[in-house]
């Protein structure tokens, strides 16, 4: 592709903190524009948009699916459909028509075997609670990882799918019960039993619910980065039937996306480094960005959620090698905020309006950054 440097973007980087953080100042530092605002992030992020599939919703074959009437109001947003080859498909009930759907894609992850690592899907509505947790039951998935809150600037990002405490929520044949809830500061941990009322079969499953990651933006707490990895770490643990990981924001694209990236990747890393401890393992962002975005349009949306994904590598690379983390002593301070307002890459190339607020009030709106 004419103008880019694409041998330099499908060399692997080492995952030592020495290289990343030498890759993360060159892209800091390398400015493309006399104002200075387009820099080699900018650059990267154009050229995951440029190679990523052209989105066209109304092609027959790609989103054949999604497009069918009776799946329509099933899409909080009209503009964020599930691919047709990567859709996953619930098993019908019989007399009702297009049962099948649910907006929601499975995503591969970078190790062998991991084709349907996770599931990237869209905040539940109201009428599609019943299609959630059939894709929870029928998928064996034993935890949701939900990165939005109901409400986010007064509008509504996702309907409340899961229980009261001691009021049972009942949708279909499921049966579902809130056993334990844990509120943290940024992260909120819920348990539920997931029954079956057919085959009288029960099962638990671990939703855990990052607060702190507002709309157009990214994580709040004091140390990002950390924060995002201990979430991922927590995901594991309870990770225990094998089952895809579900992962949800409101749209199921930006912040599900980067959630993908991170964990997809630092997953390698850690199977690197047990398997073999005296070489040093490798990644590859652009090409990772672009293999999820195959399987789902606009995972990692933004520029601002591409460079989170390195900076946060790059604190798991530092756990692994015991360097010391800067963000821990800096917090914030350490991540540098991108002024969409005033980037070249708004301005010249972006094919929405990244800087204002265009999820839409209701479903089948615009989506989320």
């Amino acid at each position: 592709m004419s103008g880019f440097d694409e041998a330099r973007y499908m060399q692997d980087i080492s995952a030592d903190p020495e290289s990343i953080e030498r890759h993360l100042n060159f892209l800091e530092n390398k400015f493309l524009d006399v104002h200075r605002s387009f820099n080699g992030f900018d650059e990267e992020f154009h050229y995951v948009e440029c190679c990523s599939q052209p989105v066209n919703l109304d092609d027959p074959q790609q989103y054949r699916s999604a497009n069918v009437l009776t799946n329509k109001t099933k899409n909080r947003y009209s503009n964020v459909l599930p691919k047709e080859h990567t859709r996953v498909k619930l098993s019908p009930i019989p007399g009702e028509e297009c049962s099948d759907y649910i907006n929601g894609n499975y995503i591969g992850g970078l190790l062998p075997g991991t084709e349907q690592e996770y599931i990237a899907t869209q905040g539940p509505l109201q009428t599609t609670f019943q299609d959630f947790w059939r894709m929870v039951w029928e998928q064996s998935s034993s935890v949701i990882v939900m990165l939005t809150k109901e409400i986010e600037d007064e509008r509504l990002k996702c309907d409340r799918y899961w229980p009261e405490p001691d009021t049972p929520l009942v949708v279909g044949d499921f049966r579902i019960e809130l056993l334990d809830v844990m509120e943290k500061e940024e992260l909120t941990e819920r348990t539920f039993s997931l029954t079956n009322e057919q085959s009288d079969e029960t099962r638990k499953v671990y939703q855990f619910q990052f607060t702190a990651w507002p709309d157009h933006d990214l994580p709040t707490t004091q140390n990002p980065m950390e924060a995002f990895l201990d979430l991922a770490h927590k995901v594991d643990q309870l990770n225990n039937t094998h089952g895809p990981l579900i992962v949800h924001c409101s749209a199921g694209i930006g912040r599900s996306g980067t959630f993908c990236a991170v964990h997809s990747i630092i997953e390698k890393m850690r199977s690197d480094v047990k398997n073999n401890p005296s070489e040093v393992p490798k990644f590859n962002m652009i090409k990772t960005v672009m293999q999820m975005r195959a399987s789902r349009s606009g995972m990692v949306q933004t520029k601002d959620q591409y460079k989170f994904c390195y900076q946060t590598i790059l604190e798991e690379s530092r756990r692994l090698y015991g360097k010391e983390s800067v963000a821990k002593s800096n917090g914030r301070e350490n991540f540098q905020e991108y002024d969409s307002s005033s980037s070249v890459y708004t301005e010249e190339y972006s094919d929405d309006d990244s800087s204002s607020d265009d999820e839409g009030e209701t479903f089948n709106g615009r989506e989320e950054k």
